[in-house]
């Protein structure tokens, strides 16, 4: 068996090192997971939200949201949409990642029986979790049912 492997090097860790193996992500469970359900999958939903939904812009985010088609239903669904500005795929999926948990922590902040898309600007790639949060709250704050914004 060989040596552990020192951080940042190709070399094992000294005999005797206190340096520890990083412990492995944990992995969520399924309720702390956002459903299937709630995301919104099919083209025609996100190109019908985009032309007939109402626009909320923020400094650094915006999103537009439109009634689901079956009135019937209370669930909300999301998209997260980011421009392909955001050169490196690593740095746009650490912002869906971050985006898919941000929705997931405040989504009854969002009206029942919406479908809602978040887009970001190329410069998202650069806010932490915090400012996306507190982009996200402040959007959702202004958000109505009855077709306009607060």
């Amino acid at each position: 068996m060989s040596a552990p492997l020192a951080s940042g090097s190709l070399e094992p860790a000294p005999a005797g090192s206190s340096e520890q193996q990083p412990a492995p992500a944990p992995r969520l469970s399924p309720d702390r997971k956002l459903p299937r359900k709630e995301i919104l999958r099919r083209r025609s939903d996100v190109e019908r939200v985009m032309r007939t939904g109402i626009k909320v812009a923020g400094p650094s985010l915006y999103l537009r949201y439109a009634r689901n088609p079956d009135p019937r239903t209370t669930e909300r669904r999301v998209a997260f949409l980011l421009p392909r500005q955001i050169r490196r795929a690593v740095d746009r999926n650490r912002v869906k990642r971050q985006m898919r948990e941000v929705y997931r922590l405040h989504k009854e902040r969002f009206p029942a029986g919406y479908d809602v898309l978040l887009l970001l600007p190329p410069s998202a790639a650069t806010l932490g979790f915090e400012r996306l949060d507190e982009l996200t709250r402040d959007l959702a704050a202004r958000l109505t049912c009855d077709g306009k914004t607060a």
